[in-house]
């Protein structure tokens, strides 16, 4: 029984350890948000406990799926971007300064997005990021 505790505790340890480096990578060894998910549900599968390092686990990962589905939108070309600002504003269209900003918060996301690095070609093609 204390050897099955044991090995528990350390499994949880383990997870811990990796979700702690995880959400603390820096730019070149930020993990996937698949792996973010997957942590997350190894934490379900193992029943740990539901505490704040899950529940920030959790936001974390619904903030870099929600950027995650926006970028891939406009990627789809179902949002666009406009150049002009003012006016009558779509909520389908970015200004060239909300796709810039958009870029900036998907590098700041702990994890990396594939869609990252194609957003950031398509400013560049519009001339709107450096």
């Amino acid at each position: 029984m204390m050897n099955a505790l044991k090995m528990r505790a350390e499994s949880y340890n383990e997870w811990a350890s990796n979700v702690n480096e995880a959400l603390e990578a820096k730019v070149n060894n930020k993990r996937s948000l698949i792996n973010f998910k997957a942590l997350i549900e190894e934490s379900e599968m193992k029943k740990f406990p539901d505490n704040d390092l899950l529940r920030h686990l959790r936001l974390v990962t619904q903030d870099a799926d929600k950027c995650a589905s926006v970028a891939q939108q406009l990627l789809n070309g179902k949002r666009q971007t406009r150049y002009r600002s003012g006016g009558g504003k779509c909520p389908n269209q970015l200004t060239v300064n909300e796709l810039r900003l958009f870029v900036r918060q998907l590098y700041a996301l702990p994890c990396v997005l594939s869609q990252t690095p194609l957003l950031k070609v398509t400013g560049k093609e519009h001339k709107c990021l450096p």
